[in-house]
């Protein structure tokens, strides 16, 4: 689990077409086995990353009845990392050894990860409405400094 909190700006195109773009700050939590960085060979590795997300999507609006909705989108995500932590673990025969390093400030990742989602609105009336989407967002390369394959979803 993440956090992830920011603003999105939507631009409606069409009745049925818009565009979102914004920032969100996130925190990524993952881990990964059998890992290679710098001719090292590790077992596993922790790791975390403080990073804004810049998002560019294209929304689709299906036709619908008046109080549910249907949505679809599609776009890309920079990652402009502000802070990454490793620890890499090496398993021997004298027990098992971690090797720490963090990164500040120098992996701008630009429309590397695809975003995808789905969704579905429920107006409730003129002024709220209720909103489900699931997402996905899955890179294109790796990111950051481990060259990480960093799947996300929310």
């Amino acid at each position: 689990m993440g956090i992830n909190y920011g603003v999105l700006f939507e631009y409606r195109l069409s009745e049925r077409w818009s565009v979102a773009t914004g920032g969100i700050w996130s925190k990524k939590i993952y881990s990964a086995i059998d890992v290679e960085y710098n001719g090292y060979n590790a077992d596993w590795v922790d790791g975390d990353c403080r990073m804004w997300d810049i998002p560019i999507n294209v929304y689709y609006s299906f036709p619908s009845r008046k109080q549910f909705s249907f949505y679809a989108s599609v776009g890309l995500s920079s990652y402009l990392m502000n802070e990454e932590n490793y620890v890499y673990y090496i398993e021997s025969s004298y027990g098992t050894y971690d090797y720490a390093m963090q990164v500040k400030g120098e992996n701008n990742e630009w429309f590397k990860t695809l975003n995808v989602s789905a969704g579905m609105q429920f107006r409730m009336n003129k002024l709220l409405s209720l909103q489900f989407e699931p997402t996905l967002k899955a890179p294109l390369a790796g990111v950051g400094e481990g060259e990480v394959s960093l799947v996300s979803l929310g």
